[in-house]
């Protein structure tokens, strides 16, 4: 057992180190809220696939921390997990996240990209504001809620592909992404009108699946470009 970790059971409750790298011992089940919060040289980290939990804000002001390797069943990205990692530049996250948290990655201003699991559901406040580095998004089908100031202050974000199931798109979601240039919406422009609210004063494209222009009965892929075509301008009225 690694005798700068503090562990009692299956829970591991805080590191006790300097060290640069850790490698969690297999077995551990949960990481306690705020474990490693400000270990300032911890500068990668293996997670076990054992663990099944998170807690809120274990990482939290890591600003060394470049590599983090996430378990396989996790589930949900807790709220500001990660928040202020600003070395934190690439993370994969596992097929069984369902959530990602308020504020989880908020401030990971070197973050150039994430790819989103198939089965997300929900991407809360603040997730990814901030994160100053990111330069395309996508949001998969299964997201149907995009929170308040999620990719808020995300200033080098160009692109955005967005599905026809979302819902909603919160507040102020995409304010201060002043190098947006262009949205891939999977769905018609009636239902765009609605939600295209939140892109406020920023000007870009809008591109939408051709057959919706004289089709409204079928989704179409975003990841076909075939199947798009710019069709207005909008927003910064």
């Amino acid at each position: 057992m690694n005798a700068y970790l503090k562990i009692t059971g299956t829970v591991l409750e805080s590191c006790e180190s300097q060290a640069q790298e850790i490698d969690i011992p297999d077995g551990i089940e949960t990481i306690k809220s705020g474990a490693f919060a400000d270990c300032t040289t911890l500068v990668s980290v293996n997670i076990p696939d054992s663990v099944i939990e998170i807690g809120e804000g274990a990482f939290v002001g890591c600003t060394a921390l470049k590599f983090v390797t996430l378990p396989s069943g996790l589930e949900e990205i807790s709220t500001g997990v990660f928040r202020d990692c600003s070395c934190l530049y690439s993370v994969m996250l596992p097929n069984r996240v369902k959530k990602i948290g308020n504020s989880a990655f908020c401030g990971c201003s070197a973050l150039s990209a994430v790819a989103l699991p198939e089965k997300l559901e929900k991407i809360d406040t603040c997730a990814f504001r901030e994160c100053s580095s990111l330069a395309e998004i996508e949001i998969p089908v299964s997201v149907v809620e995009i929170g308040n100031s999620t990719f808020r202050d995300c200033a080098c974000l160009k692109s955005v592909k967005i599905s026809s199931k979302i819902k909603k798109i919160g507040l102020h979601a995409f304010d201060g992404c002043v190098g947006l240039e262009n949205i891939h919406y999977g769905h018609r422009l009636v239902e765009w009108n609605v939600l295209e609210q939140e892109f406020n004063n920023i000007q870009k494209e809008c591109y939408v699946p051709k057959k919706y222009l004289c089709d409204e009965k079928n989704d179409y892929d975003t990841n076909d470009e075939d199947n798009f075509s710019g069709v207005l301008d909008f927003l910064g009225k």
